[in-house]
């Protein structure tokens, strides 16, 4: 794993003390290390159908309100 981190262009970690700790025994230098937070954007989740389809499909199908 050093050989293919001191070859990569960038090294991307979870956490501060995570790309310290890799910069720091894999040899790699700091500047390459990334600290990136985990997780994705509200852009990544769709918005729920609006009321009035959900009740038209409720009634469509004649489904209960649960």
């Amino acid at each position: 794993m050093p050989l293919y981190c001191r070859a990569a262009a960038r090294i991307l970690a979870p956490a501060a003390q995570a790309a310290q700790d890799i910069a720091r025994f894999v040899g790699s230098g700091p500047r390459k290390t990334v600290w990136v937070h985990e997780g994705c954007g509200d852009h990544f989740f769709a918005p729920g159908p609006r009321p009035e389809i959900l009740a038209e499909v409720r009634q469509r199908y004649n489904l209960p309100e649960r």
